[in-house]
């Protein structure tokens, strides 16, 4: 067994070492295909692809060099147990599920398919591989503009109107964004960034308060700290509690749970600096339908963006999330019923166009 470091977020670290498997016990096919699954593997589990979706892809992956494989996901490792026969042989390689990054996923599944249906050596697959790891994430410039235009989207989508609010909101979010990019090359803690732009935006939230900027007080500190939450490792800790992988599943939840802890406490901590408590919520402002799509849109890209989703494959999630806000806002304003019962007919079928199977 061996382990290489930990991508413990791969938008954060990435030593791009996608270091070669060597045992003499096995024969030069084994060897290739071995460290072709490991190393395809590490990049899906370590940025953000569903278990389910991860194994199905590195048993075919095996089935094309005409072995048979079993894979085991550990939150800090995947292990790959290879079998030719009657002979067999496993190896785990050490990786953290802590990132998402829809690119080197997409990269990555598409190097798959294409050694699945015989149009790629293992050599040239390895090697597209060792660039896909080496690729970094979205740029700071568009880091930083679409998580302040999402912030804003979100304002807007809960009834902010107030032009100058949602302005410090997008300013809040953005200053954040760059926070977390310029703490990145200071510590490789999971849970230092989320907590440190929470604490940003409550200090600021609270300044608005002393200044009685605006009515959307309570917002302007709440918005930019939404865009934080780790929905992905929710979802995913869910689907692979409901595919009966607990110790996995526990693992994500409970990783999620801390940054949203992280998130809260950050926030709490930045007004309470600034000598403001949290008020209780009320009652959602009624968003005009044109404005609550538009929004819903603009926070889609914004994930897409924090996700590194290229903009060509961002059109079809964006038209999804304003057609499903669409129906969100229907349920609440016409039939009436509560946000969180309206927020289920706001959720589509979640498929994944860029992870077609092998």
């Amino acid at each position: 067994m061996r382990g290489d470091e930990n991508d413990m977020d791969t938008n954060i670290r990435d030593d791009h070492s996608l270091e070669p498997v060597h045992d003499a016990r096995l024969s030069q096919p084994q060897l290739a295909t071995l460290d072709l699954i490991l190393q395809s593997g590490k990049l899906l589990f370590a940025n953000g692809q569903t278990t389910e979706k991860i194994v199905f892809a590195l048993k075919e992956l095996a089935a094309a060099g005409g072995f048979q494989a079993t894979i085991f996901a550990n939150w800090g490792g995947l292990t790959v147990r290879l079998k030719n026969g009657a002979n067999s042989y496993s190896e785990t390689i050490a990786v953290e599920p802590a990132g998402v990054d829809m690119g080197k996923v997409s990269a990555t599944m598409n190097v798959i398919q294409q050694v699945c249906a015989g149009k790629m050596d293992l050599s040239t697959a390895r090697c597209a591989l060792q660039e896909i790891s080496k690729s970094g994430p979205v740029s700071l410039a568009r880091f930083a503009l679409l998580a302040g235009t999402g912030a804003a989207a979100l304002g807007v989508i809960f009834g902010v109107d107030h032009p100058a609010s949602l302005i410090l909101i997008a300013l809040i979010a953005g200053g954040g964004a760059c926070l977390r990019r310029w703490l990145a090359t200071l510590s490789h803690n999971l849970f230092v960034q989320p907590f440190c732009a929470a604490l940003l935006a409550g200090i600021a939230g609270a300044i608005a308060v002393r200044l009685n900027f605006s009515s959307d007080q309570r917002l302007i500190a709440v918005c930019p700290c939404m865009i934080l939450v780790p929905g992905p490792h929710l979802l995913s800790g869910a689907l692979d509690l409901a595919r009966a992988r607990i110790p996995l599943g526990i693992a994500r939840i409970v990783y999620a749970t801390v940054v949203t802890l992280s998130i809260s406490t950050g926030l709490v901590l930045g007004l309470a600096l600034g000598g403001v408590g949290m008020a209780p919520s009320g009652a959602s402002a009624i968003v005009p339908l044109g404005y609550d799509v538009l929004a819903a849109g603009v926070a889609v890209a914004a994930y897409g963006t924090f996700f590194n989703m290229s903009w060509q494959t961002l059109p079809i999630p964006i038209a999804v999330g304003m057609l499903a806000h669409g129906c969100r806002w229907g349920a609440i304003t016409l039939a009436g019923v509560n946000p969180a019962t309206g927020a289920t007919y706001s959720v589509p079928d979640r498929r994944d166009p860029d992870d077609a199977d092998c």
